[in-house]
């Protein structure tokens, strides 16, 4: 019976070494997915930043500009994004109130998130980049190309 016990014991030891080992592989993988997830939505935002999005309908790696700035993605309603974007390309300041009602008139989908709040973090986060600035009163203008 000693026998038995003592292979229990060592195959005890055994599962939990290779336990250990399969969840630091996990834990490394799962920090390398974390990391080009941070990478990948990196290059999305300065994408965006920079006027191109990705078309899902394309072949891999193929972008669609439009020159006048407006993007469209394969015909689908407006994107909150494309219509800040198009609303600031006259290039004088808009407060977030405005922005929301051009969305909402273009069709954009606010699905149950408050439209302002929504607009505003758009309107910050693209505000983070060269060609857009936001004023001290809460207005956004576009300043360069």
């Amino acid at each position: 019976m000693n026998q038995f016990i003592d292979s229990l014991k060592k195959r005890q030891a055994q599962l939990e070494k290779e336990q250990a080992d399969l969840q630091r592989t996990i834990n490394e993988a799962h920090a390398r997915l974390n990391a080009v997830t941070g990478a990948l939505n990196g290059v999305h935002a300065l994408l965006h930043l920079e006027g191109v999005v990705p078309d899902n309908g394309a072949a891999p790696g193929s972008m669609v500009v439009q020159p006048s700035g407006a993007l469209t993605l394969n015909g689908r309603a407006p994107q909150l994004y494309d219509v800040v974007i198009s609303a600031l390309q006259d290039r004088k300041p808009h407060t977030t109130l405005e922005i929301v009602e051009v969305a909402q008139k273009q069709g954009v989908k606010f699905e149950g998130k408050d439209p302002m709040k929504t607009v505003s973090m758009t309107l910050l986060g693209i505000s983070r980049g060269k060609k857009y600035k936001h004023h001290g009163n809460g207005s956004y203008q576009q300043i360069a190309d």
